[in-house]
């Protein structure tokens, strides 16, 4: 992104990005950043060479809201995708559904077992938001990547229509 002012630059400097822009972003929100901000490390591998870079990345925000609009910490953590994957897609990352339509380009898969920080100031356009039940899916594979299954039993809510949805509905009944 061409920063405009010189506040704007400033902040950039200091890995921000601009108010109107880190005000948008929140878990599930889509990106772009520039493709050399994303780690892949198999590239470093013997022999693997270098990727072909693409002008921009997809990436799908998955940090809370309020660390996301806060000027510390400066980073975000989200989760790469693309469009060009071909093959099989293992348990640790998330083939995207076509009918997620904020992504631009299907097949898409979103490179859980990749998720990583990025400056603030990485991020360019907005495309849109995952749906709630994507968000909860990759939710699910990030928590099973990290070992926190056993944390995150199947009937807690992890979206934000997945709580709303339960506070709506009151407290659960004890069982007998």
């Amino acid at each position: 992104m061409a920063w405009k002012t010189p506040k704007e630059r400033a902040a950039a400097a200091q890995g921000m990005a601009p108010r109107a822009l880190i005000q948008q972003a929140k878990p599930g929100a889509i990106f772009t950043v520039v493709d050399k901000a994303i780690a892949f490390p198999n590239e470093r591998l013997p022999g693997a060479g270098a990727r072909l870079l693409h002008s921009v990345r997809p990436v799908v925000v998955m940090m809370a809201r309020l660390r996301c609009t806060s000027s510390q910490p400066n980073t975000l953590l989200v989760v790469p995708c693309s469009s060009s994957h071909k093959g099989m897609v293992g348990d640790w990352d998330l083939a995207v559904p076509s009918s997620e339509r904020a992504f631009r380009n299907h097949p898409t898969v979103a490179y859980a077992s990749l998720v990583q920080p990025i400056l603030k100031s990485e991020l360019d356009e907005r495309w849109g938001d995952v749906s709630p039940e994507f968000l909860v899916a990759l939710q699910r594979v990030l928590a099973s990547n990290m070992a926190l299954v056993g944390a995150i039993p199947e009937d807690v809510p992890l979206s934000a229509a997945e709580i709303a949805s339960a506070e709506a509905a009151g407290p659960a009944k004890a069982s007998p």
